[in-house]
């Protein structure tokens, strides 16, 4: 393998003008033991990362050995949307929720308990965000400051 050959396709690559002859022999050289070294790593955890992107995209296939479990499945909510359907409601009107073990009943407290659960479901969510933001600005200064 020739280093200043993987040195030159990586640098095409992360300047958007490799083939997709060239991309590809570029996974096969970095695919080899021999190609170690900062930017060869860079460029195995970029691709990897959009290869990954590329599978979860992709639709799912299918077989037709699946058609009977379907059937089965389709039949079971059929089965199971009658028997709620038949089955009293409770009233429409009423509120319960149970915290450490206790029964509340009182709308207003059920509903400020589901209120403050929401609001610390979205600061979660919020951080995580703002997390996942700044781990994927940093690789992007990382992939732009080499060049």
């Amino acid at each position: 393998m020739n280093q200043h050959e993987l040195d030159r396709l990586i640098a095409r690559y992360f300047d958007g003008e490799t083939s997709l002859a060239e991309e590809r022999r570029l996974r096969l050289m970095l695919a080899r033991p021999e190609a170690t070294g900062d930017a060869a790593d860079e460029a195995r955890a970029v691709m990897g990362v959009f290869a990954a992107q590329r599978a979860s995209m992709r639709p799912q296939r299918r077989t037709h050995r699946s058609a009977p479990w379907q059937a089965a499945a389709a039949i079971a909510l059929i089965a199971a949307v009658a028997v709620a359907m038949l089955l009293p409601r409770p009233d429409a009107g009423s509120y319960t929720a149970y915290c450490d073990g206790t029964e509340i009943t009182d709308r207003d407290n059920v509903l400020a308990f589901m209120q403050a659960d929401l609001s610390v479901m979205g600061r979660a969510a919020a951080d995580l965000g703002t997390s996942v933001a700044a781990d994927f600005g940093e690789m992007s200064n990382a992939i732009t400051s080499e060049k």
